[in-house]
């Protein structure tokens, strides 16, 4: 049997294995969930004309990334929170505009002053249209 010292050691060594998977698990949840609710708005958006972009997927991706280091993840989560409480068109397009102009005008800001950032036309990885940067598909910045 092993000395009372020994088997506080090991609970502290793995208390401290899960809390660091913890850790990294949680993030990536939180991407994936950000992704998801993305998705949905952008669908939403694209639809009701809000949104200019091909690929909800190629916008996501993008998004859910670049927002945090544009300073833009509030009026991002706004956006989409709209659009996820606002499916119908005719109530997103009147609910929604205030706030898929304040995240268009954030990353315009952010890409003026970043213009090779991530999530802007100029680096190349989509570009994002109204409610973003650009034009919507591949690097047209449109």
């Amino acid at each position: 049997m092993r000395s009372l010292p020994q088997l506080c050691l090991r609970a502290l060594a793995l208390s401290a294995a899960i809390l660091g998977a913890a850790a990294l698990i949680g993030p990536a949840c939180n991407l994936i969930s950000e992704g998801d609710d993305c998705k949905s708005a952008c669908t939403t958006l694209t639809t009701c004309g809000l949104l200019h972009t091909n690929d909800c997927g190629v916008y996501c991706s993008a998004m859910v990334y670049s927002v945090g280091l544009a300073g833009c993840g509030s009026q991002f989560d706004a956006q989409n929170a709209c659009a996820k409480s606002n499916t119908d068109c005719s109530k997103a397009q009147s609910a929604c505009s205030t706030q898929t102009t304040a995240f268009t005008k954030c990353m315009q800001d952010y890409c003026a002053m970043n213009p090779m950032g991530d999530g802007c036309p100029g680096a190349g990885d989509g570009g994002t249209g109204d409610g973003g940067t650009g034009g919507g598909g591949t690097g047209d910045g449109g």
